[in-house]
């Protein structure tokens, strides 16, 4: 004689596991009491950011993670002074007025059970194009470009210590050529250039950032995602 027997886990720190294999067992139990066992993940990565002093930044929305709601967000450690984050929208929001170094931050969902997953990025504040007391930078830099993932267009970030002839080529993620920025003569100095994307799709791209002077050639790849 088959006897059914129910499937009890309630009020006990246990949950079914989520493999098809035991879901469709379970099914086969006309009294189920408990939940199935829910992950903490993240679908996505932060990508680095990187922000010119004194100015507003463009709001930037974190990923949410899947979990028991409701699920707490937090960003270790504090964010460089004038930055916020916004816990209910996850959302970094603010106009930074002080440079800061490139620092890690971790960026944590914790759900209503107690579990918890992490994502870990890089945030600096670069000194604004004319805001440097220093008029030629030491050495050849390429800051993050911002906004990053974006719409339209995004700005590309570097500094010249000596005059040089810039190019940007951008590539697709299976390394092909699909677009190239025409190349221009810039003297010593902090640049800003902005980077059209209206003509590619979206999508995950690499750029790369040459600077050829008669003495010098440097290059720096980065990456950036468009979206529509």
């Amino acid at each position: 004689m088959f006897i059914c027997i129910p499937y009890n886990i309630q009020g006990q720190e246990l949950c079914a596991p989520q493999d098809n294999e035991f879901q469709t067992w379970l099914q086969r139990i006309p009294r189920v009491d408990g939940h199935t066992c829910i992950n903490v993940a993240f679908s996505t990565q932060i990508t680095n950011q990187s922000y010119p002093v004194t100015l507003p930044i463009q709001s930037l929305t974190l990923p949410e993670a899947t979990g028991v709601q409701p699920i707490t967000y937090t960003i270790t450690p504090e964010l460089p002074p004038e930055l916020s984050f916004n816990a209910e929208t996850r959302t970094i929001l603010g106009t930074p007025t002080e440079v800061s170094p490139s620092t890690q931050f971790t960026y944590t969902a914790t759900d209503a059970n107690g579990d918890s997953a992490t994502l870990q990025f890089k945030l600096e504040v670069y000194p604004s194009v004319g805001s440097e007391s220093e008029t030629i930078p030491k050495e050849f830099a390429v800051h993050a470009n911002y906004p990053n993932p974006f719409r339209t267009s995004t700005h590309m970030v570097f500094d010249l210590p000596w005059p040089a002839q810039v190019q940007i080529d951008v590539m697709d993620v299976l390394g092909r050529h699909v677009y190239s920025r025409p190349s221009a003569d810039l003297g010593a100095g902090f640049h800003e250039i902005e980077l059209s994307g209206r003509a590619l799709p979206s999508g995950a791209y690499l750029y790369r950032l040459t600077a050829i002077s008669h003495r010098n050639r440097s290059m720096h790849i980065g990456q950036f995602v468009r979206v529509r």
